[in-house]
């Protein structure tokens, strides 16, 4: 039988989602929005139903782990993370699989740090990155 966390790795891959959350044996939630756009919304439409579940996303930076910690998903697996990301999601002892480990999530031009990064740099809790996020993405 497989993992959750297999599960929502495998519509990652093959059904070409930027997030894929899985639970009970099935997936629960998909996103083919990019940053934390998705998780976000996830966090918004099913929050109750992501306790305990696994997430695969394309990349995990610091903003997506405490939003994943926030969510209290307990694996993620990322084919990207940032150093920060691992760090936070390893000291909430959130389960971590990834396949490239990068210094710093950077922005699409590729010149400066993702903004969500820059966001949630000195943040530690969970849901003080969730409010943060969440009005920055809204423009609120």
């Amino acid at each position: 039988m497989k993992s959750n966390l297999q599960i929502a790795r495998e519509a990652l891959e093959k059904l070409n989602q930027k997030l894929a959350i899985a639970k009970n044996g099935k997936i629960i939630y998909m996103s083919t929005e990019s940053g934390v756009k998705g998780l976000l919304k996830a966090i918004e439409e099913i929050q109750e139903e992501l306790r305990g579940a696994s997430m695969a996303d394309k990349i995990v930076g610091k903003a997506a782990a405490l939003l994943a910690i926030h969510a209290g998903i307990n694996e993620v697996y990322a084919e990207t993370i940032s150093l920060n990301g691992l760090k936070t999601l390893e000291k909430w002892k959130v389960k971590v699989e990834y396949e490239t480990l990068t210094p710093t999530i950077m922005d699409k031009s590729g010149l400066k740090p993702c903004p969500m990064e820059e966001a949630t740099m000195n943040i530690e809790n969970p849901k003080e990155a969730y409010e943060k996020l969440k009005s920055m993405i809204s423009g609120r």
